[in-house]
């Protein structure tokens, strides 16, 4: 009965320190994608750049998806590269003189 305990929690503790790694992974990709976002922006259409900067604006303060795709412990994480990559398309939008 013991050792049954003992290979339960091993699995889920392995399972935990899993999605720590998973998630401090994903926190890396996103830190990466911000700077990408900013190099290539330049290079979107007007429809495509207006596209984006819709979308990350309707998402960019809900926690709820944050918490979602991060986690609770790293959601703010993921809500500050929503909020850098809406500044990015903003910035380029009103180079082009493109509404809001």
């Amino acid at each position: 009965m013991n050792n049954e305990w003992i290979v339960i929690i091993s699995i889920l503790l392995s399972f935990v320190v899993f999605m720590i790694l998973l998630r401090l992974l994903l926190l890396k990709i996103y830190q990466t994608n911000a700077k990408r976002e900013a190099k290539r922006v330049h290079k979107f259409s007007d429809k495509t750049l207006k596209r984006r900067f819709y979308n990350v604006s309707k998402s960019r303060h809900n926690k709820f998806l944050a918490i979602y795709i991060m986690g609770f412990f790293f959601y703010k994480h993921y809500l500050e590269y929503l909020n850098s990559v809406y500044f990015i398309y903003e910035e380029e939008m009103l180079k082009r003189g493109l509404a809001k």
